[in-house]
């Protein structure tokens, strides 16, 4: 739940459930603030997933999103 300030979200906001990850680009989008280019990425990826991130049902975005989040660390890849 989301409180404070009289903040209140649009009911495209909805979503049954919201994975943490994307707790983030929820409030910059619900204040109508500026998004980087990670916080662009993870509000479309929570829209495309339905608030979902591990339980996503579009493998291909979500894929595609972690190669573009995770693949500059090079660290990371198998």
């Amino acid at each position: 739940m989301l409180k404070g300030f009289g903040l209140k979200l649009p009911p495209h906001y909805d979503y049954p459930v919201l994975d943490i990850a994307f707790a983030g680009s929820l409030l910059l989008d619900a204040a109508g603030l500026h998004k980087d280019a990670f916080f662009t990425a993870n509000s479309l990826l929570r829209e495309r997933c339905h608030g979902q991130y591990l339980d996503c049902r579009e493998a291909d975005v979500l894929h595609s999103y972690r190669a573009d989040v995770f693949g500059p660390l090079h660290d990371l890849a198998d």
